[in-house]
């Protein structure tokens, strides 16, 4: 009866650190503007999300995501466009980054919550 005891509770704790695992490397923490493109090399091809101040939108299919002097270029394509998104507000993208043209192809625009 010791043993099973002892198999349970290891079970248990493998159990526990396999869910813990998961949790802490299935989630993307937002990265800056800046982040991303002072190691665009390292993101290339890759899935991130990035949070920055938009510019340059009007209506089209493409806008400015800035931090300082850092910029990405977001092709908006078929994603939807937030209700109340306009210049000069914080932004979350995520989507497909491109290193050579400094492109994310979005695939969700998020923006903040308001009452």
């Amino acid at each position: 009866m010791k043993t099973s005891k002892i198999i349970a509770t290891v079970g248990v704790v493998g159990a526990l650190i396999v869910i813990v695992a998961m949790a802490v490397f299935s989630v993307r923490p937002y990265l800056n503007v800046s982040q991303v493109t002072q190691n665009a090399g390292s993101y290339n091809g890759q899935e991130i999300q990035v949070i920055g101040t938009v510019q340059s939108f009007d209506n089209g299919t493409s806008f400015t995501l800035v931090e300082g002097a850092n910029t990405i270029t977001v092709n908006t394509g078929d994603t939807t466009i937030p209700t109340g998104f306009q210049n000069s507000i914080r932004v979350v993208v995520a989507g497909i980054f491109y290193a050579s043209s400094t492109t994310i192809d979005a695939t969700q625009i998020l923006t903040q919550c308001s009452d």
